[in-house]
């Protein structure tokens, strides 16, 4: 089980390098601020409140994240 005030990196959906997110200390844990990023392959995680964004060509439904540039559906 992970502790309130740890930040987990994420697997990209794409090339499996970790990704990390900004979290905000909120006084009972931590909560993310920012969407995950791939440094590797620039993929970035889609917010659950960009819905006028998820249209995006490169939106990925299948993981939720952008695809990386260049990547084709």
């Amino acid at each position: 089980m992970r502790g309130a005030y740890e930040t987990p990196d994420e697997p990209c959906p794409y090339c499996g390098a970790m990704c990390s997110a900004e979290f905000v200390d909120v006084g009972v844990g931590m909560a993310q601020v920012s969407p995950y990023v791939c440094e590797v392959c620039h993929a970035v995680e889609a917010s659950p409140h960009t819905d006028e964004f998820l249209s995006r060509p490169d939106y990925d439904p299948e993981t939720g994240w952008y695809r990386p540039p260049g990547d084709s559906p």
